[in-house]
């Protein structure tokens, strides 16, 4: 279900649905640099309803994406936005809710679940031929993938 662009995902099926769209439109509309070698998946949260009262049910999840130049597995800054960095068109991905009440580790864990199996199920994507992935919360620590 789809209110204000943001899309509700009842199981990780809908979620990796959701993504696999997403990272497909970028791969089909983007040429990724040559000299990019990493990309970062953030994950972040926002309000749904400013006007309500900020509870479980009214915070959204949404995904972006970078490619970068650099990777250092001891210094995360090279997931930071750089002006070198490759930034697709579409850039923010989905918005999506889930229906129940689960904590922003729980959101992480899934999509890295749902990054892996895609990055293995689409592993001839020119998008996926850097050779770092990583992802992450804004208030957690990047894990690596690949």
């Amino acid at each position: 279900m789809i209110t204000n662009n943001i899309t509700t995902a009842t199981n990780p099926t809908e979620l990796k649905n959701l993504l696999r769209d997403w990272i497909l439109d970028i791969d089909r509309e983007e040429t990724l640099p040559r000299e990019i070698i990493a990309l970062n998946f953030n994950i972040y949260e926002e309000t749904i309803d400013i006007d309500r009262p900020l509870d479980n049910t009214n915070w959204a999840y949404f995904i972006d994406l970078i490619g970068s130049p650099r990777f250092d597995e001891e210094d995360e800054d090279w997931a930071c936005d750089d002006d070198d960095a490759f930034e697709p068109n579409k850039r923010m991905g989905p918005k999506w809710t889930y229906p129940k009440e689960i904590e922003w580790e729980e959101v992480e864990e899934e999509i890295g679940r749902v990054l892996l199996e895609l990055i293995t199920e689409l592993h001839d994507l020119p998008l996926f031929q850097v050779e770092h992935i990583a992802f992450g919360h804004n208030d957690g620590t990047l894990t690596i993938i690949k």
